[in-house]
Order: C-alpha cells, then structure tokens, then sequence
C-alpha cells in the first residue's frame, strides 16, 4: 500500500504580532498523514497491551511511545486502557507506535515498566513479530498519566540511556512524603516534557498540588536534562489529560475539545520535534504566536534539530532568498514531483499545487499578507523537515 508522508518546510515570512491561536486551529488537532491499526495482546507480561501503528511499516521502524494510564480509586473503574486514545491512537497517525499497559491500579510499580520493557525487546527481536519492523528501540519513549508517569520514572532512573523521553500528565517523579521515598531524576539526561492544568486540584499530602509539584520538578529536579519542557495550561482539570468520567477528575472549564486539542499540540509538536526534526513542529511548539491560547505558562530548553539520519534520501536543497522580497525559490537536489501545500500560520491551507520533475521553482509571494506560512511537500520517503527564517 503507497504510504504518501510529508517533509515540511517552516518559511517565517515576516516578524508580526498575532495573537496566540484558538486551540481547535492547532495543525495538531486534525489527524496526521497515517492510518492506524488498533491492536492488543492479551498474553504479555505483565499487564496486556494496546498498540496504534501506522497500517504499515513503511517508514518504519517507529519512535515509539510505552505509556501507563492514570489509576482508578479503590471500588471504581473509571479508568480503562482505552480512555486516551483521543492522544495516544491521535499520536500514532503521526507516524509513532504507541503501546498502552493496561494497568490502572494505585501506588508504586518499579517494575512496570521494566517488564514491559523487557517483553517488547524480546518481540523487536523475532524477525517474524510485527514490532520488528516497527518499534525503534533507539527512539523509545516512556509516558504517564497521574500514577502512571510516577511509575514511568522507574525506568529512566533503571535504564536513563535506553529511554530517549518521558511525558509527565498532569504527573512528576514521586516527590515521596517529608522527601522520604522521592524518586531522584537527576542523572537522567534525556528529553523531558511536563504538561500540567491550573484546575487541577488533585494533590499529594503533605507535598502541594500537582501544578506545583510538577513545576518544582521541570524547575530543580532534572538537572542533568539539555531539553526539557514546561507547560500549564488554562481551564484543564486532572480528567482532561485522558477521556473518562470521573466526577473528582472534571476535565476543566475550558471543555473537552480545546483541553483535547491544547495537549494534542504540545504532545505532537514535542514528539515531531525531538523524533522527527520536524521545524515546523518546532515552531508550534516554541513560537508564542503559535501556541494555543489555553497556555498559561511555558518554559523550554530544547533546541531545534534539523537533521536526521535519513536526510540524504530527500531532495530538498534550499529556499531562498533571505530575506525574501515578493518571492522564494526551491530548489532540489535531483528532480521532485509530488504536491506542494502552504498554510498559513492558524494551519489553514491556501494555496494548493502539483510539482512534476521540478528542480527548482518560483512562489509569488506578492498577494501574501505578511506572516507566518508553512510550505508542505508531500512525497514518498517520509516525515522529515527542514527550516528557513525569511523576511519580507
């Protein structure tokens, strides 16, 4: 089956003032350019499994992303494996294998993680298992909601250079009570994000609230980390960072698609940026008129990556010039067809045309509003970006 993916092209056109976008017009909030097969293993040790993947393994193998749903309160059942999939199966159509333990129960796990680790080496490593061709193991990511991302910490404290990222929701590495029991995060030096809502009034005794907690931690915790991420958002409750109706867990006053669309930004832009070297990830993920008006605090020290091991494959050469005037040029290395795709800076498509065997080609610039613009070409080889800063 023809997998048609995309390199960007991030193009700043001029330096404006916009105001930060509606969170339902993040490019993050619609689906990506896979499909997606839903699977689950119920034999795996020591919890089953769901898995999202791209339908195919062209293009493969995949960052992948290990997460640990939130825990259900003794006597309830709110929570179940499925109740993320607005995120995690959201995350695959971009291009990741996403797998999900089936483990909501309360407290500490420091082997969770671990032996699900394990388990799914022991598949990447049988020629004839579907993860062989698709799990990266060297883009491995760990994540957790609530008790979940506490549990995830185990494993890049266990194993810090076999887990490339962790994603803390509405979570933080245990702080332990009075300090004792707190998980010590300092020698990890992969990539770390922290997402957090303001109404969110689950806390740990004796410690604070999670948004505090969590901040504490971006903040003093993780001090040998070169890329991490801090962000609070408004109007988002501890329910809003998964899909499940617990009555103490609201999702927040902002509501359910703009909470959904707020996380689905910074998860994708985070991921893409760090995984793909997606720039125009980068920029939604960095710019402050790019972000979704929802955020209430952001902190970042990650820098943009502009290349991948993959890069040669490509055709693109350059874009110039710089600064622009009332036109750019493209230009490739050898000859490219395929569809070229502008979108200005709410993600929303306004030009729209076919390249065949092209080398190099003009865009008029010249009935353009001055702004921001992305330039997308679409190709057979895969989700790669390159990225210029140009003035009008």
């Amino acid at each position: 089956m023809r997998k048609i993916l995309s390199f960007l092209i991030f193009a700043v056109l001029s330096i404006s003032a916009y105001n930060q976008i509606d969170p339902l017009l993040s490019p993050y909030y619609q689906n990506g350019p896979y499909s997606v097969v839903m699977d689950s293993d119920m034999t795996a040790t020591p919890n089953d499994l769901l898995f999202f993947r791209p339908s195919s393994s062209t293009g493969g193998p995949f960052p992948t992303v290990l997460f640990q749903p939130g825990a259900n309160g003794t006597g309830t059942s709110y929570i179940n494996k499925h109740s993320y999939d607005i995120y995690w199966q959201h995350l695959a159509s971009y291009g990741f294998v996403v797998i999900i333990i089936n483990n909501t129960a309360g407290g500490p796990n420091s082997t969770l993680f671990t032996q699900t680790h394990d388990y799914i080496k022991t598949k990447v490593n049988n020629s004839s298992h579907w993860m062989h061709s698709y799990v990266d193991l060297n883009k491995f990511i760990v994540a957790g909601h609530s008790n979940g991302g506490m549990n995830a910490t185990d494993i890049i404290i266990n194993r810090p250079s076999e887990i490339k990222a962790i994603i803390y929701m509405a979570s933080y590495p245990n702080p332990g009570i009075l300090g004792l029991g707190a998980q010590n995060v300092t020698n990890y030096n992969g990539k770390v994000m922290l997402m957090c809502g303001n109404e969110d009034d689950t806390s740990a005794p004796l410690v604070g609230a999670t948004n505090d907690i969590a901040s504490n931690a971006y903040q003093n915790k993780f001090t040998s980390v070169s890329c991490k991420t801090w962000v609070l958002f408004n109007g988002i409750g501890h329910g809003g960072f998964g899909n499940y109706n617990n009555p103490d867990q609201p999702v927040g006053s902002i509501g359910r698609e703009p909470a959904t669309a707020s996380i689905r930004h910074y998860i994708c832009s985070f991921l893409l940026s760090q995984f793909y070297a997606s720039g125009a990830a980068y920029a939604n993920l960095t710019q402050p008129l790019l972000k979704p008006s929802s955020v209430s605090e952001f902190q970042n020290t990650c820098s943009q990556l502009t290349e991948v091991t993959s890069l040669s494959q490509h055709t693109f050469a350059s874009l110039f010039p710089n600064p622009a005037n009332s036109y750019t040029n493209i230009s490739f290395n050898q000859s490219f067809s395929g569809d070229c795709i502008i979108f200005n800076a709410l993600g929303q498509e306004i030009e729209h045309f076919k390249l065949s065997n092209e080398i190099e080609f003009q865009i008029d610039l010249s009935q353009y509003n001055k702004g921001q613009y992305i330039i997308q070409f679409i190709d057979n080889y895969g989700l790669v970006s390159f990225s210029k800063l140009l003035k009008i």
